[in-house]
Order: structure tokens, then sequence, then C-alpha cells
């Protein structure tokens, strides 16, 4: 895609298509127009009100502020403050929905916490044990010594975790 920066027709245009009823990959759009706002208000050239309104505008939108927090590290909340004066504004507008999808993460997340998981996690780890018993010595049943062996075959391969 062309820099939509450079020409501040072509950027509107675009924010106004994105506004449509029907916007084909309008996701991948969003995503390449905010990091072209982004990359604009870090030139500080040629920037009006209109640009910052405009971005808000389109972040304002629940699902668009998560393709841009993909691309927008700064809207992340990872980083600190920032010196330049239009991705304050936008950050400092966006600041309540970062919260609030910080806090569904968190949330989210305690979710996995629950003793219904930890079993079915536990059940997966005896399931991939015994699999690897079976590959290594043709059998499950173990002794001590072989289910340790297969225990730190386990660990030594990365994305299995043994139990």
């Amino acid at each position: 895609m062309s820099s939509y920066a450079d020409d501040g027709k072509d950027i509107f245009a675009l924010v106004r298509e994105l506004q449509g009823p029907e916007c084909e990959d309008w996701g991948t759009k969003v995503q390449e127009l905010c990091r072209e706002f982004w990359k604009l208000f870090e030139r500080d050239e040629h920037v009006s009100r209109q640009h910052v309104q405009a971005l808000i505008e389109i972040l304002s939108e629940e699902k668009a502020f998560e393709l841009a927090r993909l691309v927008i590290p700064d809207l992340r909340g990872e980083s600190g403050t920032t010196d330049n004066e239009y991705k304050r504004q936008v950050i400092d507008s966006t600041r309540a929905m970062s919260a609030k999808l910080t806090s569904t993460q968190t949330s989210t997340q305690s979710r996995y916490d629950d003793p219904w998981y930890q079993e079915e996690k536990e059940t997966l780890a005896d399931a991939e044990l015994y699999r690897a018993s079976l590959l290594l010595y043709n059998h499950g049943k173990l002794s001590a010594a072989q289910a340790k062996e297969v225990q730190e075959w386990l660990a030594a391969r990365p994305g299995i975790s043994p139990k």
C-alpha cells in the first residue's frame, strides 16, 4: 500500500471508505491507516486537528481499537508517555477503552485458573506422558526410572510440558 501520510486527501479518502457500509478487507485497512497516521504524527508535518480527530473517531469502535493495538504498541499501554502532542491526544482519548480491554484480558485469564481447567491440564499432561512412553518404550507401563527418563525427554522438547 502506498504511503497515505504523504497526501492528506488520500488518507481522508481511506477514512471515508472505512466508514462506508461495506468495506472489503476492513481490518487490514484499519491497521494500515492507523500505522500511517502514527507515522504522520511522528514526522509532525502537515498534521491538523482533523487528522487527530479522524484517528480518534476510527479508534472509538472497539474492533478497530483492538486491531490498532496490534500495530501501535503505544496504544497497548506498555510504553511510557510520549512527547508527541498528537500521539498523546490519541492515547488520552482511548485510555478508557484500553483499560477496559486490559480488564477483560485479566478476567479472561482468571477463568483459566479454576480447578476444572487445572484438572484438564493435568489430564492432558498425563496423556502426553503416556504418548511419549509409547514412542520411546513401545508400552505405557513404565518403571520409575523410565518415567523419569520420559519426563526429561519431554522437558527437552519445547512446547511440550510434562506434569
